[in-house]
């Protein structure tokens, strides 16, 4: 699978989640936003998918692309 990455992607989009979440189960989630960032809805209400940029390419952790 492709990561995902946080320039490619938009509201509206469907990605896959890996198992690595506390507070999302692995499997498909739509992208949302609130305006300002991108988010997932989690057990905790929002995840913001900015926290899961590895380094400076704007490649996620976690979170793949829909092929």
């Amino acid at each position: 699978m492709k990561q995902a990455n946080i320039n490619s992607i938009k509201p509206g989009d469907e990605v896959i989640l890996d198992n690595g979440f506390t507070c999302m189960r692995a499997g498909k989630a739509l992208v949302k936003s609130d305006g300002d960032r991108l988010f997932i809805s989690c057990d905790d209400g929002r995840h913001y998918l900015d926290g899961q940029i590895d380094g400076d390419d704007g490649q996620m952790v976690g979170i793949y692309v829909v092929a």
